[in-house]
């Protein structure tokens, strides 16, 4: 799991729960933002930001449950893998799972 890597990025303990609120595609897709909250354990304080992937290609979305509504989705597991096409980023949530093939990516604080 690479939330170590997203705490760091917005400066905050890297243990604790992390939520996606939504997602915006453009450019056809080349470019998914995902609007995110991170909660470390312990503490009251929600970070909000943006997990951004830019240039993207060979997106495989999956779809577990039917979501009644757009409410946020419980993260369960996150891998970068590898910019600049080389190794496919991972995001598993509680109702879908998402592969794709990135350029670059950044963790945007709100």
């Amino acid at each position: 799991m690479e939330r170590a890597v997203i705490a760091r990025a917005l400066d905050a303990w890297p243990s604790g729960a992390l939520w996606i609120d939504g997602v915006r595609v453009s450019g056809w897709g080349a470019t998914l933002t995902f609007a995110c909250r991170y909660q470390p354990d312990g503490t009251d304080k929600v970070h909000s930001f943006r997990l951004v992937l830019r240039d993207c290609r060979d997106i495989h979305w999956r779809v577990y449950v039917h979501t009644d509504g757009d409410g946020p989705v419980a993260l369960a597991d996150i891998r970068l893998g590898s910019d600049q096409h080389r190794k496919p980023a991972n995001i598993l949530a509680a109702s879908f799972g998402l592969t794709v093939l990135y350029g670059s990516y950044s963790v945007e604080s709100d």
